[in-house]
């Protein structure tokens, strides 16, 4: 193999005239460059990273504040429908009873509560 190279120059590799004498000085620039641009895209990288855990934390918080809005509002609208309905309801007895005490006499509820026999249990 080594007389197929020699014999056909055309094949053999040609170093440029000058290629070695600064050589080490060129190779150590170059590392020192590839080292830094490394440093740079690793700075990169991690501010990435850092800047998608930040997105994914701000979406959390947000989904848990939508979450607990959401139930705070209904438990509102439950709260106000109640009020609403116990409203309602003593609307209605206050109208019931106003409708009786005009139909009662003092007497007949005198005669009512005579017939009641009352228990501890039954006072609160």
């Amino acid at each position: 193999m080594e007389k197929r190279i020699i014999e056909n120059e055309k094949e053999a590799f040609q170093v440029p005239e000058g290629y070695f004498e600064n050589f080490e000085e060129r190779l150590l620039a170059r590392i020192k460059k590839d080292e830094t641009v490394q440093k740079q895209v690793n700075k990169t990288k991690t501010r990435q990273l850092w800047i998608n855990r930040g997105a994914i934390a701000v979406a959390i918080v947000g989904i848990i504040l939508l979450f607990t809005t959401s139930i705070i509002r209904t438990q509102n609208e439950i709260g106000e429908k109640t009020q609403q309905i116990i409203a309602a309801q003593s609307d209605e007895n206050d109208a019931y009873y106003d409708e009786i005490s005009d139909e009662l006499s003092s007497q007949d509820i005198e005669e009512a509560l005579a017939q009641i026999e009352f228990d501890e249990e039954d006072i609160y």
